[in-house]
């Protein structure tokens, strides 16, 4: 990690992440000296089954990357998401992006599809 940065914060260019893991990385869209074009966008964090963490942007088509660590992973992701901002659809998207509320729940659901059905009740016994 580098010197002067907590297990809560990253500065990095004038830019900040927070909420690190499950929440939303705060990246400046077009120019870390101008702080209007700053946009608060969700990402969601998974470390696969070999130790690498995924990092995904759902409000793009296509725009997720990894790395070796978590800040690895989200200084990736800020670069996936400059990149597909020089497509005028994804600025545009950006732009109308304005959500009230953005939260992440999780479910749990049976791995046997007919033991779900059961206990949903929505198959009735042999007759």
């Amino acid at each position: 990690m580098k010197k002067g940065t907590g297990p809560a914060k990253l500065r990095t260019r004038g830019t900040q992440i927070r909420d690190r893991g499950f929440g939303s990385i705060r990246s400046s869209v077009f120019s870390a000296k101008t702080k209007p074009h700053d946009a608060t966008l969700p990402v969601f964090i998974e470390k696969d089954e070999d130790g690498f963490y995924v990092v995904e942007c759902p409000l793009f088509e296509g725009c997720y990357s990894q790395g070796e660590t978590l800040d690895e992973a989200l200084r990736n992701i800020r670069e996936v998401i400059h990149l597909i901002l020089e497509d005028k659809k994804n600025r545009d998207i950006l732009k109308a992006y304005h959500p009230r509320e953005l939260s992440l729940h999780t479910i749990t659901v049976s791995r046997d599809p007919i033991v779900d059905s059961f206990r949903q009740g929505d198959c009735q016994g042999a007759g």
